[in-house]
């Protein structure tokens, strides 16, 4: 059996896009199935290049993809995992990379369009992304969403519920036990461990994050270890900042600012991977993510803090409503640099209830998000 994924491919950075699709590989090649990444180029937003030989460089790299694509010809029951992008030129150059792979191949393939974001909950039914987003959808065998919201989203929009398939995200994590839960939110000396893990684009949330650390210094209580952990990202979602060293001058100076205070102490880790993120979460109490990201969906890394047994802080931006909720998690509906400050340290002075919160999401962990249910469901999907 072979299947092609077709999903960006993000470097320097991170993608809950990708690392999503890569959970499915990295569970189906043990079960001897042949998986084929087929990463597509994006374009250069650090402000580095001019954006018109970004534009040319991008330009000439797609027709590179799209020739392997036309040349794969998957065989006779194969399969195309199509990770769908959803600004109006992903959905152009993915529908285009959907049609090469599928065009010469050798017999019958089956086709999965995988949505991870949420922007097309607000589209128009008529509107020109709409009709772009049904055309992909009709090249397919079925299409994949995150939750029920945008399940009747795309209802909504058109879509045949007949062709939509929810499928939870899951992590590279098995969750730790409940026990090791209680002695990790125990009060003690040493200062409170709080996290944010994720691209750095502004509107996931990390200037209310560092801003709020630096209110919470200026206040008397619990002293807390900060770390800001990720990769500056320059995406089209953007809204405070131009250029890539606009972003890292600004992080670099509120840390400095931070690191004034003597109740908060805080560190910029520009991104971790495998056993460096992993011991981020073990050692982790709280984490915040007070993302507004305008095409959020089911953020990993809420999921990976729940397997942690961290005391969340996040909102209910996309799917999050449907990840956790205000039994597991403190909710904001529009998280400013106050209100994640006041749940900072409402987590901090009350060990209860962050032992509470955060054994819940676990709990929540392991009945929803399973590793293995989640292959299991995406090698029925691909036909395998």
């Amino acid at each position: 059996m072979r299947v092609l994924f077709i999903y960006i491919g993000v470097v320097g950075g991170f993608s809950g896009q990708a690392k999503a699709t890569d959970l499915i590989i990295d569970g189906l090649n043990p079960k001897g199935v042949v998986c084929v990444r087929g990463l597509l180029p994006y374009l250069d937003r650090s402000g580095r290049l001019p954006v018109s030989i970004s534009g040319v460089l991008l330009f000439a790299k797609l027709l590179r993809v799209y020739w392997r694509f036309l040349c794969e010809r998957l065989p006779e029951g194969g399969a195309i995992h199509l990770s769908l992008g959803l600004t109006r030129f992903a959905l152009l150059r993915d529908y285009v990379a959907l049609i090469c792979a599928s065009l010469f191949a050798r017999g019958r393939v089956r086709k999965v369009v995988a949505l991870h974001g949420s922007v097309f909950t607000e589209w128009p039914t008529n509107s020109l992304n709409a009709q772009l987003l049904r055309s992909v959808i009709r090249c397919a065998g079925c299409v994949t969403c995150v939750g029920s919201s945008h399940r009747q989203a795309l209802i909504n929009l058109g879509v045949p519920s007949g062709k939509i398939e929810i499928v939870p995200n899951a992590c590279e994590y098995d969750g730790i036990e409940e026990s090791d839960v209680t002695e990790r939110q125990a009060s003690s000396d040493q200062p409170l461990e709080c996290l944010f893990l994720s691209s750095l684009t502004d509107t996931k949330g990390y200037p209310e994050y560092l801003e709020a650390l630096e209110m919470i210094g200026s206040v008397d209580g619990v002293p807390i270890h900060a770390v800001l952990c990720g990769p500056i990202m320059m995406d089209a979602y953007r809204k405070r900042f131009e250029t890539y060293d606009e972003v890292k001058v600004w992080i670099e100076q509120k840390v400095a600012s931070i690191n004034e205070s003597d109740r908060v102490q805080a560190e910029w880790i520009p991104g971790a991977r495998g056993s460096e993120k992993k011991a981020l979460f073990e050692q982790a109490q709280i984490f915040v993510l007070p993302t507004q990201y305008p095409v959020e969906a089911q953020p990993l890394a809420v999921i990976e803090a729940m397997a942690h047994g961290c005391a969340i802080v996040t909102t209910d931006a996309g799917e999050l409503l449907s990840t956790v909720n205000n039994e597991s998690a403190i909710i904001l509906s529009a998280p400013t640099p106050d209100s994640v400050k006041q749940s900072i340290i409402s987590l901090a002075e009350d060990e209860q209830l962050r032992l509470r919160l955060s054994q819940a999401a676990l709990n929540q962990f392991k009945l929803k998000f399973n590793r293995e249910r989640y292959v299991q469901r995406w090698a029925g999907l691909l036909g395998l």
